[in-house]
């Protein structure tokens, strides 16, 4: 009987650590269920101005799923003027951490970066310049020394306009006394020029070119980028902590970035519709109705021959470092080098 019992007790120890064998095998089987994912990383941009077309890659990104698809939830902050009238910066925010990336020019991050603000551009939107000079074809203005002696509406001095305006009459050689400057008030219009109150306005072709278009095919261009000046108006950036310290999420948002601009480039209609679907009601109707003709004119901003959306060039990098000593908007110089990096954008691209 002694055996037997001997026999059975074993058996039983057998059968019972052969159970708890099978349940940890479940309980891991559990925590690697097939199609299990971990929570999305939630991440925003700070815009650098109000819902438009020039941020279609971060409208088709999230609508085409490519933030989705690198499990990145993305908050889009809109830009402009706050509740109290005050400018939201983009720098500002990214720097205070109220978001991960922000949206603006390249004289912006060139002067932050002056002022000891750790930001770093990581891809360009435009890559040529949007800026130009808008006029009536009645007033025969097709090259930069047909300005002389005409009433030009200029932007501020220190505005990423302003500063390419600046450039394009220095590399011209042409003086401010030889014109007739006034400040430019009205940012929603374009009804000085029909009203003949100026001869030229300075502005956006993606914008206020297209609203003079749209009123009359017979305007005439300057376009600041044909006379070598190519300043980037709006480039992706982040802070130096964000990509020391979180270079993965970096690199899933610009790759699924640049393919939003892709998709935008290959189907501006469709892209432009959806921008007007997603935020047409917070648009004046002349704003609305440029949204399609202002994407397609800036398909050559965005993807110029030769390259691909995103990139940058060092050589335009160092001309803005040097248009802004130039007009002392920085006072010294800095390290290029560090104001931007190709690392992200150039990983895009690989295979």
């Amino acid at each position: 009987m002694k055996h037997r019992s001997t026999v059975g007790s074993r058996r039983l120890g057998l059968v019972l650590r052969l159970a708890a064998m099978l349940g940890l095998l479940a309980g891991c089987g559990a925590s690697q269920t097939p199609g299990a994912t971990t929570a999305p990383t939630q991440t925003s941009v700070q815009l650098s101005w109000f819902h438009t077309i020039e941020f279609v890659g971060f409208y088709e990104a999230i609508r085409q799923n490519y933030y989705k698809d690198a499990n990145l939830d993305l908050r889009l902050d809109v830009g402009g003027f706050d509740s109290a009238g005050a400018y939201i910066d983009p720098v500002g925010q990214v720097v205070a951490g109220k978001a991960d990336f922000g949206v603006a020019g390249a004289d912006v991050i060139l002067k932050a970066r002056s002022e000891g603000q750790p930001v770093v551009a990581l891809a360009a939107i435009y890559q040529r310049s949007p800026v130009a000079l808008i006029s009536l074809a009645d007033k025969k203005i097709a090259r930069p020394q047909d300005l002389i002696g005409k009433k030009i509406a200029v932007q501020p001095a220190n505005s990423t306009v302003g500063i390419a305006y600046e450039a394009l009459l220095t590399s011209q050689k042409i003086k401010h006394t030889d014109l007739d400057e006034t400040e430019r008030t009205d940012y929603d219009t374009v009804n000085a020029l029909f009203d003949n109150q100026v001869d030229v306005l300075s502005g956006f072709i993606t914008n206020d070119g297209m609203k003079a278009k749209q009123r009359s095919d017979a305007v005439n261009f300057i376009l600041i980028s044909d006379y070598g000046i190519d300043i980037y108006s709006n480039v992706i950036f982040t802070s130096e902590a964000t990509i020391k310290d979180r270079p993965q999420l970096v690199e899933a948002f610009v790759k699924a970035t640049v393919r939003g601009i892709q998709w935008a480039v290959d189907n501006p209609e469709k892209a432009s519709t959806n921008v007007v679907d997603l935020y047409g009601q917070q648009m004046s109707p002349d704003i609305k109705s440029t949204q399609q003709p202002g994407l397609l004119a800036s398909i050559p901003l965005l993807n110029p021959a030769g390259s691909r959306p995103g990139q940058m060039k060092d050589n335009l990098w160092e001309q803005a470092h040097q248009i802004l000593l130039d007009q002392g908007i920085i006072k010294q110089p800095i390290d290029i080098k560090s104001a931007y990096t190709l690392a992200f954008v150039d990983k895009a691209y690989q295979p």
